[in-house]
Parts: C-alpha cells; sequence; structure tokens
C-alpha cells in the first residue's frame, strides 16, 4: 500500500468516525437519555422489570432450575434476559434504520452501515447501564454469586454484540425489500428467546437442540457468561459463539457489498 493509499484509507476512517459519532448522539437523544426523564430509562425501569419477572416466574409460576430456589432462579432469569433484551433491541432497531433515515441516505449520503451501528450500539450501551442498576441489587439484595466470574459475563455481553450487528445489517437490507419483515422479525425474536436457554439452562434442552446450539451465538454467549457467575464457565460456549458470529458477519459484510450499489434505489 502506498503513502497515498495510507492517507486516503486514515481519511476515510477519521471521517467515518465523526459521522458515527453524530450518529450515536443523535440515538441517544432520541432515547431521551440526556433529560430529565433519563434515569427513569436507565434505572427505575430496568429495577421495575426485574420484580415483575421476580414475581411472575418466582411466585406465580414458580419456575425453578436444578440446584436454585425461587431467589436463585430470579437472579439466573435476570442474568440471562438482560443480555438478550440488549441483543434483540440492538437486532429489531438495526433492522429499521435504513429505512427510518432514508433520507440521510440519499441526500447526505451517510453509510447504511453506519446507521445499523449506531443503533445497535446505542441499544447496548443504554441496556449495559440499566443492567449496571440490576447487578448492584442482585449484589445488595440477591442470592451469592461468584462475583470473580464478572469479568466472564462481560466477555459474554460483548459476545453478542457481532451477532446482533450481522443480523440487524442483514435484516436492515431485507426490509429494503420487503418492508413486512418489520412485523415479521418481532415474532421471529420472540421464537429466539424461548428456543435460547435464556428461561431455562441448556442442559434442560433436548439432546437435538443443544446439538444445534452452535446455529444460536446469541444463546451461546448468554449461556456462557451467566455460568460465569454461578460456577464454572464453559470456554466452548464463547468459542462457538464467537465463530457463529463470524460467519454472520461475514455473510451480512458479503451482502451488504453486493447490494450497496442499489440501496438507494429501494428507499
Amino acid at each position: 500500500m502506498t503513502q497515498a493509499q495510507r492517507s486516503a484509507l486514515s481519511r476515510g476512517l477519521g471521517e467515518a468516525l465523526r459521522e458515527l459519532a453524530v450518529l450515536l448522539r443523535i440515538e441517544l437523544a432520541a432515547r431521551r437519555i440526556f433529560r430529565s426523564n433519563g434515569l427513569l430509562h436507565l434505572v427505575v425501569l430496568p429495577l421495575a422489570q426485574l420484580g415483575v419477572y421476580a414475581w411472575v416466574f418466582g411466585v406465580i409460576f414458580k419456575a425453578r432450575v436444578p440446584g436454585l430456589d425461587s431467589q436463585g432462579y430470579v437472579a439466573f432469569l435476570a442474568l440471562g434476559m438482560w443480555p438478550w433484551i440488549a441483543f434483540s433491541e440492538g437486532v429489531s432497531r438495526g433492522a429499521s434504520a435504513i429505512v427510518d433515515h432514508a433520507g440521510l441516505c440519499t441526500k447526505a449520503r451517510v453509510s447504511p452501515l453506519l446507521l445499523v451501528l449506531s443503533r445497535v450500539l446505542t441499544s447496548f450501551a443504554v441496556h449495559g447501564l440499566g443492567l449496571l442498576a440490576v447487578l448492584i441489587v442482585l449484589a445488595l439484595l440477591g442470592p451469592e454469586l461468584r462475583w470473580a466470574g464478572l469479568g466472564t459475563y462481560v466477555l459474554g455481553w460483548l459476545g453478542l454484540f457481532p451477532a446482533a450487528l450481522a443480523l440487524a445489517l442483514l435484516f436492515a437490507l431485507l426490509t429494503l425489500f420487503s418492508r413486512d419483515m418489520q412485523q415479521l422479525l418481532p415474532l421471529l425474536l420472540t421464537v429466539g428467546l424461548f428456543a435460547s436457554p435464556i428461561l431455562y439452562t441448556s442442559a434442560m434442552q433436548p439432546a437435538a437442540a443443544r446439538a444445534l446450539g452452535f446455529l444460536n451465538p446469541a444463546g451461546l454467549a448468554i449461556s456462557f457468561g451467566r455460568d460465569g457467575l454461578f460456577g464454572a464457565a464453559q470456554w466452548a460456549l464463547i468459542a462457538q459463539s464467537l465463530a457463529g458470529s463470524a460467519v454472520l458477519l461475514l455473510l451480512a459484510a458479503w451482502t451488504f457489498r453486493r447490494l450497496r450499489g442499489v440501496i438507494v434505489d429501494y428507499l
């Protein structure tokens, strides 16, 4: 690579980062994070949601997993649900990013990839702060967890991001050709929730479902991270998750490259 090519690449990367920073500010402002009620969205609502889950699943349904009592199950559920909420919202909001910001693509020539990326990043940032509040409550009031495994849990959380970005980009491109995808995606995400070991452990799944677990990198990452706080994490799970996410990212990148020239035509 020549000096001129390196300079052009550096300028292009710098411009992309500046555009991404602007898009992130727009997304955060739209989520009202910087307003007076931002605390409500970041802390109060996640904790209220945790209380609802504790009541419905722990008291009414009396759901349990082997080795955990009702209080332990609430912690088990919370540590699985919050990563899934960030993942599912990142995919859902990212899938509509190009259509929602058609003007930025056609007039301002903003990269569709940056639009999707900004929404996925925002979802993980917002729900990451909510998760922090939940972790504090669990540390103060919840059952005894293996807090030495907190780094493992964070790694599982971060391992969700590439899968969310890849699926968001793929569904964003599909939405260009069929707006009905916006109605279908919530159903697919609901199926994904119940097909993933979030309300239950992976050991409770049928053998066939465990054998096909590599097809669900999100579920693998959540199981890996949560296991780190409840016991010994299985490093094979995060390896499989990252491998599956890499395949999805390659597929999304290839699809985007093939369709990049016609995206504007379908907006």
